[in-house]
């Protein structure tokens, strides 16, 4: 529910400052519908689980939270948030307000549930995924708090807090690493050095750039990313500007350092990621490409394009544009006659129930599962569509829990031919 904070010593103690997403339309729309004691219950609930999540062992007096640089309503707290985690104090304060890292493997963003830190000029990320996604294992000693990480013929082990680790045997200098929440940080250099690979830094956009230095094993159909400047005119939104370059708001602020209290300026120098999306092989013809929706599929099919869906089972096809969405695509159909056929193809009603469709666009052919229920806001009037639908893609959450739905998951599967 919410993208960003910030911490705020004041004389009666801390107070926190959380900015909602305005992305989740729905849940938005859910709670101007609802009264205040019902809205402000589920924001709690909602900000409890940051605390724990982002900024564990916060004892703030109150939390404000905002809707960009509207105040949505203020929430008192009697005291810490229990939770199992390192203690926080007035250092941790300042770290905490750090902004966040970006992390590229060849050229492609990684998505990651536990997010890059910098740590007074050392960054750290997450082993485990940081390890997985260069192809390594890992093993944990929970008696003795050592990790192990293996990749090849490559073995390196540590334990947690030390300031050495040992390299295939050999003792090596690295920053010490910590555990937050169940997670447990390194150092990307050492860990990424350690494994083989070059690491960057660019600090314009605040991003790690990790990319394989073993000559003998280029990567096929690889994805990359490469940066342009855009220089600020009059009228210009964060939000108009990402719909303009096909990428998700919270990137776009994020690569450029800004957050959503932030203000636009006439000649202002903005940095915009440009993903370039390999295509994959498919099973067969009939197939999609199986892209995931935070690295591949939301850059194919970006708000305001418009696609053609098949659907896998009947052949039958139809238009749709994808008008809102960030955790998956929120779509409508594009025309009074294609609502009449998504009809059609779910038996002659709208419904929740899950089918893999193949989602094409530009040329290409993306896996997919498709719900048709017209739910919440719409954006295309006159397609007798009141609403707009859930179409999944691979990894793609539901957008009031951030939860992956195993039934659209299986159907993304079939449309790949992989189930």
């Amino acid at each position: 529910m919410f993208i960003d904070h910030r911490v705020v010593e004041t004389e009666g103690g801390f107070e926190l400052i959380l900015y909602l997403d305005p992305m989740l339309t729905e849940f938005s729309e859910e709670l101007g519908r609802r009264g205040r004691r019902k809205r402000n219950r589920s924001l709690r609930e909602n900000a409890v689980e940051y605390i724990r999540e982002k900024i564990p062992g916060l004892n703030a007096k109150r939390i404000k939270v905002m809707l960009g640089a509207v105040l949505v309503t203020t929430l008192a707290l009697s005291g810490p948030i229990p939770q199992k985690a390192e203690a926080y104090s007035a250092a941790s304060v300042q770290k905490s307000t750090q902004q966040s890292v970006n992390v590229t493997i060849n050229g492609s963003y990684l998505h990651l549930s536990s997010p890059a830190v910098n740590r007074s000029g050392t960054v750290y990320v997450p082993a485990r995924e940081i390890a997985n996604a260069l192809g390594g294992t890992v093993w944990w000693n929970g008696s003795s708090k050592t990790v192990g990480i293996n990749k090849g013929s490559t073995k390196i082990a540590f334990v947690i807090g030390a300031r050495t680790a040992r390299v295939n045997g050999r003792s090596v200098g690295m920053p010490p690493s910590y555990i937050i929440n169940g997670v447990t940080m390194v150092p990307v250099r050492f860990l990424t050095e350690a494994l083989g690979q070059s690491v960057s830094w660019n600090g314009a956009t605040r991003t790690v750039n990790i990319s394989n230095s073993e000559q003998n094993s280029p990567a096929p159909n690889t994805n990359t990313v490469s940066y342009q400047e855009y220089t600020v005119k009059s009228g210009d939104t964060i939000w108009d500007l990402s719909i303009k370059f096909g990428l998700p708001q919270a990137e776009l602020l994020k690569v450029n350092g800004l957050t959503m209290n932030s203000h636009l300026y006439i000649g202002q120098k903005l940095t915009i990621p440009v993903h370039h999306i390999a295509v994959q092989a498919t099973v067969s013809e009939r197939h999609g490409e199986y892209l995931d929706w935070w690295t591949e599929a939301q850059y194919v099919f970006p708000i305001n394009k418009v696609a053609t869906v098949t659907d896998f089972r009947t052949g039958r096809s139809f238009q749709i544009k994808r008008t809102i969405g960030a955790n998956h695509a929120d779509c409508e159909p594009l025309t009074a006659n294609d609502a009449s056929i998504i009809k059609q193809i779910w038996g002659g009603s709208y419904s929740w129930a899950e089918r893999a469709v193949i989602v094409s666009v530009d040329g290409r052919k993306i896996a997919a599962s498709m719900s048709s229920m017209p739910h919440d806001i719409d954006y295309i009037k006159n397609n007798n569509f009141n609403g707009h639908f859930d179409l999944h893609f691979k990894n793609s959450t539901r957008h009031y829990d951030g939860a992956m739905t195993p039934a659209h998951q299986q159907q993304v599967r079939i449309a790949a031919g992989l189930a």
